[in-house]
């Protein structure tokens, strides 16, 4: 979905819904409900971002990455996931990992 015009459309939709509130609308971390990860420097690749929406994260901080696996389904997943590679910024890697999959 990488790079595909429609599929970046549909991601941008379900992430200014859904991930928007904590991440910001930019990706940068600013939400309203608090500072979460910047996802426009996100350097763990496409596979570990999926495994993150999927299954959340504990950040060892009171506001944690909730799991999503339950409500969206991975092409939903994967769909944010190539909205959100459009804003990464220098040093950012979405690549690598795709091929292990």
């Amino acid at each position: 979905m990488s790079g595909d015009p429609k599929q970046i459309r549909e991601g941008k939709s379900w992430f200014m819904n859904v991930c928007s509130p904590c991440h910001g609308g930019k990706a940068d971390g600013s939400g309203e409900r608090g500072t979460a990860a910047d996802l426009r420097k996100w350097n763990k690749g496409f596979r570990k971002f999926v495994a993150t929406v999927k299954g959340g994260k504990d950040t060892g901080r009171a506001m944690t990455m909730p799991a999503w696996g339950a409500v969206l389904d991975e092409k939903t997943i994967f769909q944010i996931g190539a909205f959100v590679e459009t804003l990464q910024l220098e040093g950012a890697n979405w690549k690598e990992g795709i091929e292990q999959q």
